[in-house]
């Protein structure tokens, strides 16, 4: 990722980080300061309110933390964090084909640096999730393909179709979009009478991205 690209996605999480989790904190200590001030039965309905706000940051940072890097690519790598996923929508009722195939060449993160596995691993979550939420959907197909080239990822649900336009409008969509894009990749969303498609195209790591061990934890491993 060029210094640019990285920038963008700095700011664009610290952003988020300020929107999110930082400005619900800020409430919290807003409203224990003013209670502080008043009678203690207020106070004390102040602690018991903020306790239950904490508790929702607290799961809100945590599912940033997971969105920002997966535990399981880490542990298991790209293809079997895939067919981890697809083992849970499948126990939900989700059939879900998996036809993935890295190149020889390529290791069992596909090649990719950090940001690009995840990436594809959110991608193919918020399509199975997407697809779970709508019943005419009950097939989907997860296709990796990778090369000395770089690595295609093909989703596509068996149901009715989904709007394009509903999903061009989701926001966890739009950003995937932004960091495959910021990865000099491609997302492109179809949607037809026989379901709906997304496409992504991300190219392989250099070596000097793969070794670096400020950008990549594994080559400590």
């Amino acid at each position: 990722m060029g210094i640019d690209a990285s920038e963008q996605t700095q700011r664009r999480w610290a952003q988020r980080l300020h929107d999110e989790p930082l400005q619900g904190i800020g409430a919290v200590r807003m409203r224990l300061a003013a209670a502080r001030k008043g009678p203690s039965e207020d106070l004390a309905e102040a602690v018991d309110g903020a306790i239950d706000q904490l508790a929702i940051e607290i799961a809100g940072l945590r599912s940033l933390i997971a969105e920002l890097r997966p535990a399981a690519l880490d542990e298991l790598g790209l293809v079997e964090a895939l067919r981890g996923l697809a083992e849970l929508y499948a126990e939900a009722g989700l059939e879900v084909e998996l036809d993935l195939s890295l190149d020889a060449t390529q290791d069992i993160h596909g090649g990719l640096e950090l940001e690009g596995e995840s990436a594809v691993f959110r991608l193919v979550q918020e399509a199975l999730a997407d697809a779970a939420t709508h019943p005419e959907a009950s097939r989907v197909t997860v296709r990796l393909r990778g090369t000395a080239a770089g690595v295609t990822l093909t989703v596509t649900d068996g149901g009715a179709g989904v709007s394009t336009r509903r999903l061009a409008r989701a926001r966890g969509l739009e950003r995937l979009r932004e960091r495959i894009e910021l990865l000099g990749g491609s997302l492109i969303v179809s949607s037809a009478a026989d379901g709906t498609t997304l496409q992504a195209q991300l190219p392989l790591a250099t070596e000097a991205q793969l070794s670096s061990p400020s950008i990549n934890p594994r080559s400590s491993a």
